[in-house]
């Protein structure tokens, strides 16, 4: 059975994604340093066009629903399990471990890996992809 992803995006579930986006973004400065900068773009370049030929654009599109999905969901699972403020730290580890545990359905369910799935949320994010509407086969 296929899944709508979650139709409401929440202000917590934008700033993980911004989160995630810098540290995509600045990785490479902080552990190439500069230098190395070029040849690390080449390569996400190289690889970004190898991921274009072995995944179509509609599927990279639901990968990246899917990303949004889990997200929320481990989100959502959290803000269930620790609904007291005061459980702040535990919440967010909690919600770390399950997202840790979707991820790992999502790249074995896609065939795919981390280097594959950040190229394809940078991809989404650069030509501004819905993240909601549409149904993705991932079942969590």
């Amino acid at each position: 059975m296929e899944k709508e992803v979650f139709k409401n995006t929440s202000k917590k579930s934008f700033i993980l994604r911004i989160k995630i986006l810098l540290i995509v973004l600045l990785a490479p400065l902080i552990f190439h340093g500069e230098n190395n900068l070029n040849t690390i773009q080449k390569k996400q370049t190289s690889t970004l066009s190898q991921s274009n030929q072995k995944i179509g654009v509609e599927k990279r599109k639901e990968i990246w629903k899917a990303i949004i999905l889990i997200e929320n969901t481990a989100m959502r699972d959290a803000e269930l399990k620790f609904q007291n403020a005061s459980d702040w730290k535990a919440k967010m580890n909690y919600e770390d471990e399950q997202y840790q545990k979707y991820l790992k359905k999502l790249l074995k369910h896609y065939k795919i890996d981390e280097d594959i799935k950040g190229i394809i949320m940078m991809e989404a994010i650069e030509n501004e992809w819905p993240e909601k509407g549409g149904k993705i086969s991932l079942k969590i």
